[in-house]
């Protein structure tokens, strides 16, 4: 899920964005309602919206012809702009946020899908509705449940490096130094 970082005194917090819709104007940003009025959007309004779906979703920033804002260090020109993993966004007088599209592992039931998947660990199919987890990273299915537990049996994902412990947290946040340069690494 994809989730917006913000600067809480001396550290940074995660807002998890779940909705469709938010107004990056007010601190902290806001969900709305999914309608979006007809009316025109305020010269000022920078709003955060949701395309497409769980697995294939994108984020736009939509911005008012007044609204002061930039996106890695570049100001949004044409009134959009669709944001990419560690996205730093910057209005004018404001705190910086970041944007992440990066995922925690989570142990979820394996979805039915068309055809078998094998678990590249142990090499057996996943059954539709076993424990599972799908990598963040290279989004490759895993079991993870008491009789096979795939996913945390070594330090890394059996395809890429992703660390596999269930707590790890995020692998980037914005006090990674290299976030400073133009909001990407």
């Amino acid at each position: 899920m994809a989730h917006l970082w913000l600067h809480g005194g001396d550290d940074w917090r995660v807002l998890e964005l779940a909705g469709h819709v938010y107004d990056l104007t007010v601190s902290p940003p806001r969900q709305l309602a999914l309608e979006i009025p007809e009316a025109r959007l305020a010269p000022t309004a920078a709003l955060l919206l949701r395309a497409g779906g769980a697995q294939d979703e994108a984020w736009l920033l939509v911005a008012g012809r007044e609204a002061r804002v930039a996106v890695a260090g570049d100001p949004v020109l044409g009134g959009a702009r669709r944001l990419a993993d560690r996205d730093s966004i910057r209005f004018a007088g404001a705190e910086e946020l970041f944007f992440s599209t990066e995922r925690l592992a989570v142990v979820e039931p394996h979805p039915v899908g068309e055809r078998a998947l094998y678990c590249p660990r142990c090499k057996q199919a996943i059954a539709a509705g076993t424990a599972a987890v799908r990598c963040p990273s290279c989004r490759v299915w895993h079991h993870q449940n008491e009789e096979l537990p795939c996913w945390t049996y070594a330090s890394t994902c059996a395809l890429c490096p992703q660390p596999s412990a269930l707590d790890a947290g995020f692998r980037w946040t914005p006090e990674d130094p290299l976030a400073r340069r133009r909001g990407r690494p």
